[in-house]
């Protein structure tokens, strides 16, 4: 058995079982998404993802010689995925994707042709084609409508005509809703149609009898089951399931008389039956009545172990280190070490970070808890607060608590609306004193952000959506009995074009009754304003400069490349003092990638609007 993995751990690999299914080995380094084995086992066709020369990030179909490792690649920027041999090897059909929709087509492996089966529309989507291995026909997924769900079809490419299954099945249950039946695949016989469909709620393998229409159930799992395969010669079932451990490849043994009965053929589909099968069906349908009683029936056969509450400390575990740092050429920096971790259900997370700087030593830990109705957070720091000419001035200890809602109910009503409340405890030593006097504050901060931004994947930051924010933040000293605040207004919008660029507008508003607003870029021949308003702009674009998807057998890169990020700024500040002070500066920084580590060179180049004795400034770092 082939399969893919990869996680937040390990690096993605293709690896072969041994045939006891308790051992596996790599076969290589690449990322495949969806695989499938010729019929005489020697070819393995995929799909992968690769960058185009215009730097677009684009499916496409591939096939794997397993008798020497070579690849060869089937099909250029035609957005194809979800590949499924034909018969005898000369065809494969797939998904080929002419945004936005989702089609079924053909390729001929010898010439490279490419046949459209069926086009698609807004209401008809098409997934996971599987060819059956004795005729012409291909089992299929297909997005009918919101009220409809995925169904699976059978396509015949011999006359074109289709055939719906499973139509008198629906979702069972007081929250019955649409049904998903998808990643459709063959028995060796061409008889069943194993796939993953959720009629109970739960995502379990089920069974169509293509002879008879009958329905099984497969799995009785709690947790899911996805992804069936068969072995070549039927006796073996291969799934993907999820455990406390993540996901992972389950093979069981495969016996029709043990397959719990969910639906008979329905009428309608008896009819459509041609006469010569119908003697046939009704052997089976015998044969299915001449089974142990009560075991074949809709019912579900009690759990033999109680259900227990969830708990995520089993899981919670390390699950990434790395360095981390900055250099600014005014002589500031630090270098530390990170360690993150979380269950497998994301219940709990954790971060702690220590670090030497040009300060001095310091940490940053962080624990974040997801309940029911709130996330929790709980940090403490020992930092040093750098000054206007980037040199730590300030050492600072802070703790605090911070709660946040993301539509769950205690707080906001949707999904869309976040709302997060925190508070903290913060003493401050001077650095340039000796006598090391500290000061006490107390800070608050209170956030609501409407609207979703949805995070993309690949090396560039595809984000998508909208979102306005509405800030207050608030520092109080007992030393003085001061009290300061500051609030904000910012809107974000994230556009993708093309794949692989990413675009991005956000303006913001600041206001306070001190000098609290700061602004975020370098003023030439005037250091750092800070002033009571604050209005500013950005624009920036991101895109890759040189990608490499395939990783080395001796130094396990399993991407790397060369990011560019341009940012276009303006702003100004209002001063008690000063009329007011503004900026315009560009920024360019490359990203060296390798492996999960991201270097970062900023170059930053500004320019004052305001009249100013050295109107021009410049200057580099390096973050890791």
């Amino acid at each position: 058995m082939y399969y893919s993995s990869y996680g937040i751990k390990t690096l993605p690999a293709l690896r072969r079982t041994t045939p006891d299914y308790t051992s596996s080995i790599k076969v290589n380094n690449l990322r495949m998404s969806h695989m499938a084995l010729s019929r005489d086992g020697k070819m393995l066709a995929f799909d992968m993802t690769g960058a185009t020369p215009s730097s677009n990030f684009i499916d496409d179909l591939y096939t794997l010689n397993l008798e020497n490792g070579k690849i060869q690649r089937l099909t250029t920027d035609l957005r194809a995925k979800d590949p499924s041999w034909s018969p005898d090897g000369t065809a494969i059909a797939f998904v080929r994707n002419s945004p936005p929709n989702y089609s079924l087509a053909i390729l001929n492996v010898t010439d490279g042709t490419v046949r459209d089966l069926i086009n698609s529309n807004e209401s008809r989507q098409a997934f996971a084609p599987s060819w059956s291995p004795i005729d012409q026909r291909i089992a299929y997924a297909r997005f009918e409508s919101r009220a409809e769900g995925v169904r699976l079809y059978i396509f015949n490419v011999d006359n074109g005509t289709e055939q719906r299954l499973n139509s008198d099945l629906g979702r069972a249950g007081a929250g019955a809703g649409v049904v998903a039946e998808f990643d459709p695949v063959w028995s060796p016989d061409g008889r069943y149609i194993y796939y993953t469909a959720d009629y109970t709620g739960v995502y379990n393998i089920y069974a169509h009898d293509t002879t008879s229409g009958a329905v099984f159930q497969v799995t009785n799992v709690l947790t899911g089951a996805y992804a069936p395969d068969v072995s070549s010669d039927g006796q073996v079932l291969a799934y993907t399931g999820f455990t406390a451990d993540g996901y992972d490849q389950f093979v069981m043994p495969l016996d029709p008389h043990k397959f719990r009965l969910v639906s008979d053929s329905s009428p309608a589909a008896a009819a459509q039956e041609p006469v010569d099968q119908q003697q046939e069906t009704q052997q089976v349908a015998q044969q299915v009545a001449a089974q142990e009683s009560g075991f074949f029936t809709a019912e579900f056969a009690p759990l033999a172990d109680e259900a227990q509450p969830y708990s995520a400390w089993s899981t919670l575990c390390p699950m990434f280190a790395g360095p981390s740092g900055y250099y600014f050429p005014s002589g500031a920096y630090r270098i530390g070490l990170s360690v993150m971790g979380m269950d497998v259900l994301d219940a709990a997370n954790y971060s702690l970070t220590a670090f030497w700087s040009d300060g001095g030593p310091g940490y940053a830990a962080n624990v974040n808890l997801r309940t029911k109705h709130f996330d929790l957070g709980l940090f403490s720091n020992l930092d040093y607060a750098v000054d206007d000419g980037w040199v730590s001035e300030k050492r600072v200890l802070q703790n605090g608590v911070t709660i946040s809602d993301s539509g769950k109910g205690l707080f906001s009503p949707r999904d869309s609306w976040l709302i997060g409340l925190g508070g903290s405890h913060r003493v401050a030593w001077s650095l340039s004193e000796s006598s090391g006097t500290a000061s006490t504050s107390w800070t608050q901060n209170f956030g609501l952000n409407y609207g979703i931004v949805q995070a993309g994947s690949g090396p560039v930051d595809l984000r998508r959506g909208w979102q306005l924010a509405y800030g207050f933040d608030s520092v109080y000293t007992p030393a003085n009995h001061q009290f300061d605040y500051l609030q904000n207004v910012k809107f974000s919008a994230y556009v993708p074009l093309y794949d692989a660029i990413a675009f991005s507008l956000t303006g913001a508003v600041k206001q306070s009754n001190a000098a609290l607003a700061g602004y975020d870029f370098a003023v030439p021949g005037a250091g750092t304003p800070h002033g009571n308003w604050l209005w500013k702009g950005s624009a920036a674009l991101e895109a890759p400069l040189m990608v490499v998807e395939r990783g080395f057998m001796v130094f396990p890169l399993y991407w790397h490349g060369l990011n560019l990020y341009s940012a276009l700024n303006i702003g100004q500040v209002l001063e008690p003092t000063d009329a007011f002070r503004s900026v315009i500066d560009a920024g360019l920084v490359l990203r060296l990638q390798i492996s999960a580590l991201p270097i970062d060179i900023y170059g930053v180049a500004s320019y004052s609007l305001t009249p100013s004795s050295e109107p021009w400034g410049f200057s580099v770092w390096f973050r890791l």
